[in-house]
């Protein structure tokens, strides 16, 4: 789906849909569903502990707690945020869940998305977008803003560690196998 800076682009999607310039996603009225090749820029909150919040309480009073955090992509004309929350937040993150999520798996995530970055790494991202409020209690004064979430896409296994990692295993091995 990838591929490093170098690396050839598909022209589709892994779902055999054309893949959308991020300029065109911006320019496109709301509410649509687009796929895109983009490089990650950076995440917001820096701190990865901070991606697990609290919901609001449910029918039955318990607070639960599930993912929110924005990442910041480009492609070749334009860069914008990104919403990922909730099952999608945990689809991105390979697996990870809430109420497993603490300081170890923070790390992990932290480790997983900051390689992403410096690989420069191009990732399929789907995204639908939709119109916000920029505060609830200003309805008639503020405009709308328009916004993008993430949705069926996976953090690339190159970016996870333990991905990567046991994929070189059996590289290497075949390697010293062939020089014996």
């Amino acid at each position: 789906t990838g591929g490093g800076a170098g690396a050839p682009r598909a022209m589709v999607s892994s779902t055999g849909k054309a893949f959308v310039p991020l300029a065109q996603v911006l320019a496109t009225p709301s509410p649509a569903k687009f796929c895109s090749l983009v490089q990650l820029v950076s995440y917001w909150p820096r701190d990865t502990t901070r991606f697990l919040v609290e919901a609001a309480p449910s029918p039955g009073g318990a607070l639960s707690s599930g993912f929110l955090f924005a990442l910041h992509v480009k492609d070749d004309n334009a860069e914008t945020d990104l919403v990922v929350a909730g099952d999608d937040a945990v689809y991105f993150l390979r697996g990870e869940l809430p109420e497993l999520y603490g300081t170890a798996a923070a790390e992990r995530v932290k480790i997983m998305l900051d390689s992403l970055i410096e690989s420069g790494e191009i990732f399929e991202v789907h995204m639908v977008s939709f119109m916000s409020l920029t505060n609830a209690s200003d309805l008639d004064h503020r405009p709308m803003l328009k916004r993008l979430r993430i949705f069926a896409t996976e953090m690339p296994a190159a970016a996870d560690p333990a991905v990567s990692t046991a994929a070189a295993a059996p590289a290497a091995a075949g390697g010293a196998a062939a020089r014996a």
